[in-house]
């Protein structure tokens, strides 16, 4: 018995020592190949860490020719410390290596170039789940150009979200959700109309005293039905856990109060399919041009909850007080307007940009022409 132990602890050392000759075998064969990214920054990188794109970035054309060199020197750094973290941060980096590639990142909008630098500068490093929203981010196509501070808003909520952060949630905007057609309310109606003249409930019409409560409920009924008709799925939220536990949207409305960091105590207006909460804005007052300072706060009300002074431009990421905010995202319902309502609509998105709003994801301005819903994104 002595004798066959001996033999297996034998077999087992042999085992791991041939185990380890082969590991140490194979690092010799690929040593860290960094020589590229060392000559572009000056620093030496532990040779622990294996580069793979090496060879990639020498035969990049715009390497070769001087026009990147710049660039990759920048960026070298942080391509460095991300692509050391893991094989995910390796593949990441090689995916902005081929950004490089003809006609290369000079190509890309600006404002995600800046967010490149930003991200890889060792100071201001990002995660990497914010590299990849930005790599996300540059292959996405919006019906308008965002504005330069959507794109640091959208690294921070990523940030700010962590691990598990749902990148094309917050990608994706509610106007490229709409499906003509295929609309559907679901949930209870607040039971204010109007017969052009008189605002009733139950039969009853109500006096003008302290009627603005209820024409913002008319109004919210109002936008129910018109993103009905553009194609939504409309979830109208209760006020109470009760009533939405009873409706079947509890679990729903908690999952993505989480996702967007709202206080569920709040009581904002609808889901709409199934994935984006919202809250529903309409004033009282016809829309038009001295008017437009008055939409931009009440948008930023709702997603902010903070004193509205335009910030510093470098002065990109605030820190503010959640626990108030009621939304995300705000559909405004224009009952009437005077003046352009387009050009209006770019101004309002020209001023939310000034107030670097944190949290607002987006913002959309409802209202009817002809008889038929329409829609302007006025954030980003």
């Amino acid at each position: 018995m002595k004798l066959i132990n001996v033999l297996i602890l034998a077999l087992i050392f042999a085992s791991a020592f041939s185990y380890a000759g082969k590991k140490k075998k194979n690092t010799n064969q690929n040593p860290c190949q960094l020589q590229v990214l060392n000559e572009l920054t000056g620093r030496e990188v532990s040779q622990n860490i294996s580069f793979s794109f090496e060879d990639k970035i020498k035969s990049l054309p715009c390497y070769k020719n001087n026009e990147c060199r710049s660039s990759l020197a920048e960026l070298g750094p942080g391509m460095k410390e991300i692509g050391g973290r893991s094989r995910h941060g390796e593949s990441l980096v090689e995916h902005i290596v081929d950004l490089f590639e003809n006609p290369g990142m000079k190509n890309l909008q600006a404002e995600v170039q800046d967010l490149f630098k930003h991200c890889l500068k060792l100071k201001t490093l990002c995660k990497e789940e914010q590299i990849e929203g930005i790599l996300k981010l540059q292959s996405t196509e919006f019906p308008f150009k965002p504005l330069s501070h959507f794109y640091y808003q959208f690294i921070e909520s990523i940030g700010r979200i962590g691990k598990d952060a749902d990148t094309d949630h917050l990608s994706t905007l509610i106007t490229q959700q709409s499906k003509p057609g295929s609309g559907s309310i679901h949930g209870e109606f607040s039971g204010v109309s109007f017969d052009g003249k008189n605002y009733i409930v139950n039969g009853d019409i109500l006096p003008e005293e302290n009627l603005d409560s209820f024409i913002g409920l008319y109004r919210e009924d109002i936008t129910f039905k018109l993103l009905e008709r553009l194609g939504y799925k409309v979830d109208i939220l209760p006020d109470s856990d009760e009533q939405r536990i009873a409706q079947g949207i509890q679990e729903k409305f908690k999952n993505l109060s989480q996702i967007d960091q709202l206080n569920e105590v709040k009581n904002p207006d609808l889901i709409l399919n199934d994935r984006f909460i919202a809250d529903i804005y309409s004033p009282l007052y016809p829309l038009k041009e001295d008017r437009i300072d008055n939409v931009t706060k009440g948008i930023l009300s709702k997603s902010e909850r903070t004193k509205y002074t335009p910030k510093r431009k470098n002065a990109i990421f605030q820190s503010k007080k959640h626990g108030q905010r009621q939304t995300n995202r705000v559909i405004v319902y224009i009952d009437s307007y005077q003046g352009n309502i387009s050009n209006m609509a770019k101004k309002i998105r020209e001023n939310i940009n000034k107030y670097h709003p944190e949290y607002l994801e987006e913002a959309i301005i409802l209202y009817e022409k002809n008889n038929s819903p329409q829609m302007i994104n006025v954030w980003p």
